[in-house]
């Protein structure tokens, strides 16, 4: 099964200090946090904020040319997660012939930051959240009261943490 996710928020990892992507299921109750890069977590906030820099970034840059060539992102899907590291594939596909399209491997925090900005849904397989062993349980948008599906000690470290955030934990990438 295939579960569409949204960007349920961004937050800083205490530990590493590195940014926290959070996907969060729509009509659902599974959320994942993904560990991603700097310049990444910067591109989704712009994206998600609308805000459009006066000279392309990387990641618009690339929207220029996929939709200069004539292609748009269809979707993105989170496909596996093995040791620590979650594998997706962005799906491209032509506006001028809809029989031609293709799948590139991605990161996630790229593949995100670009289905932002082509309004693209997000996919993540059913697999990956039970794999990732890091996802919530998350009653009516309700991250406060979210109840940890991993009972682990790691697990409970991640509620905990993401039960803290504040928006101040947020600092210049507030969503």
């Amino acid at each position: 099964m295939i579960y569409e996710m949204e960007v349920a928020g961004m937050g800083i990892d205490s530990e590493s200090q590195a940014p926290v992507l959070l996907l969060r299921q729509i009509n659902g109750s599974e959320a994942v946090p993904i560990i991603i890069g700097l310049f990444e977590a910067a591109s989704i906030v712009m994206a998600l904020k609308e805000d459009v820099p006066e000279r392309p970034m990387t990641h618009d840059l690339f929207r220029n040319f996929i939709s200069d060539v004539g292609m748009y992102i269809e979707k993105i899907t989170i496909y596996d997660f093995k040791k620590g590291v979650y594998y997706s594939n962005i799906w491209y596909k032509s506006r001028k012939d809809p029989d031609f399209s293709f799948q590139v491997d991605s990161r996630p925090s790229d593949a995100v930051a670009l289905a932002l900005r082509f309004k693209a849904p997000i996919y993540m397989e059913e697999n990956v959240i039970k794999l990732a062993g890091e996802s919530f349980t998350i009653e009516h948008d309700d991250f406060e009261n979210a109840d940890p599906v991993d009972k682990s000690e790691e697990g409970k470290k991640w509620a905990e943490y993401l039960k803290n955030l504040s928006e101040d934990d947020f600092g210049k990438y507030k969503v």
